[in-house]
């Protein structure tokens, strides 16, 4: 209680405040139609994170949450996030960031091809499933490509053909770059795929597959509602991450 009291009087003196306490780790399970799935959340050293959701029980097999659960848009089944402040003189009582930790599990998409589930066909499926989400009708770079096209159809004051080489270097520009250091983590037995976006949206991505069907994925996002002072609590989110992702157990139920 008493360090609730001052945290936020602390960020007179410049102090970064909010974030995790490392010490005191809450425990969760999940039943994932039989597969048991343990993680840990640090709780907040001052009060300032919260646990938007946790479902204890997710039925795969009669599709629970099917109606919400896409090959873009997983079923989301726990939430949680960590604030942070940064000095009053600069930033007044607006927060400088937050993380958010989420729990999902996605459906497998049958039209990428997958002869098994070791780590080297799960990142091939990664690979090939994320540059269909990007590059394909209607995918972010397409959009994107699409925008910058359409800017110079309403704005040039000459043929669009004439602005060629300015619509690829604006295009460069805003695309999104695909995630390129897939890396392999062994996690308690479990060989999970860990990959990161950095462009827009700052993100690591966990994954496990369950089986044929289902992927496991932790997601963390970095949200900078600060950018000039990422640094002082960027360090602790990625803390987080390691914590979450080391306490982090997958029980399959024997053959």
């Amino acid at each position: 209680m008493i360090l609730k009291t001052i945290s936020r009087p602390l960020s007179f003196l410049g102090f970064t405040q909010g974030g995790a306490d490392f010490k005191r780790l809450q425990t969760f399970t999940t039943s994932l139609s039989g597969i048991e799935l343990t993680y840990q959340f640090p709780v907040s050293l001052y009060g300032d994170s919260y646990l938007e959701e946790h479902i204890p029980v997710v039925n795969l097999k009669d599709g629970t949450g099917k109606d919400s659960m896409s090959f873009f848009e997983g079923y989301r089944f726990a939430t949680n996030t960590w604030w942070y402040w940064g000095s009053w003189f600069k930033q007044g009582f607006d927060p400088i960031g937050h993380m958010r930790v989420v729990w999902e599990v996605f459906p497998m998409d049958k039209s990428y091809a997958i002869t098994n589930l070791k780590s080297d066909n799960i990142i091939e499926y990664l690979k090939a499933f994320i540059y269909g989400v990007y590059e394909n009708e209607g995918g972010d770079n397409d959009r994107i490509r699409k925008s910058c096209y359409d800017f110079y159809v309403r704005n040039g004051g000459y043929p669009v053909e004439h602005y060629a080489e300015d619509i690829q270097r604006m295009i460069k520009k805003k695309s999104i770059k695909h995630p390129d250091d897939y890396q392999v983590v062994s996690i308690h037995g479990n060989e999970w795929v860990r990959f990161s976006t950095y462009e827009r949206r700052n993100e690591v991505f966990h994954v496990l597959p369950l089986n044929r069907d289902f992927l496991l994925v932790n997601m963390a996002r970095f949200y900078y509602d600060c950018r000039d002072v990422k640094d002082s609590w960027e360090h602790e989110g990625i803390k987080i991450i390691d914590t979450v992702m080391n306490s982090t157990r997958v029980d399959f139920p024997d053959d």
